[in-house]
């Protein structure tokens, strides 16, 4: 490191100058990297009618599935897409600790109470159940963004 410094002030000053620029680009590279989007149990924390609309939209039968109905889940952050004219929360949960076998994709409006999910759960025997709004462009962008998982996607292609 020593030799580096020593190297950089003995260096000549177009030399020197490059060495900066050429520094300065890569940090500047890292800086503007996008960060990933927020997950959804901070936008549940600022709103909690996100997991009420979620709530709603998850049929009794599956109430009893704590971390899908609760989403106290493993997620990925969310992704902000719009559907059908306006925005909506679309991202992916899994059971802790059983991921593998137990996933749900959801999509969640901002504003208003349209939720649906895709849900895939051996615990439950359940090979891929849509539920929720009945829109066909939620649908749609749940089991896109669920192909587009590849390893994780083991029943989305079955129900398209």
């Amino acid at each position: 490191m020593t030799r580096l410094i020593s190297g950089l002030l003995n260096a000549q000053p177009r030399r020197l100058a490059l060495i900066l620029l050429c520094l300065s680009a890569l940090g500047a590279g890292r800086a503007s990297a996008q960060s990933p989007g927020p997950y959804i149990i901070d936008l549940i924390a600022k709103d909690p009618q996100l997991l009420r609309n979620w709530q709603s939209a998850v049929p009794s039968e599956l109430e009893s599935i704590d971390w899908l109905f609760q989403m106290q889940a493993v997620t990925t952050p969310v992704e902000t897409v719009t559907l059908d004219g306006s925005a909506h929360y679309l991202g992916w949960m899994c059971q802790p600790h059983d991921c593998g076998d137990n996933q749900a994709y959801f999509v969640i409006a901002k504003q208003g109470r349209v939720a649906a999910g895709f849900l895939t759960s051996v615990n439950e025997a359940i090979a891929g159940r849509y539920f929720g709004s009945q829109s066909a462009t939620l649908l749609d962008a749940l089991l896109t963004r669920c192909l587009k998982d590849g390893d994780k996607a083991f029943a989305c292609a079955d129900a398209r």
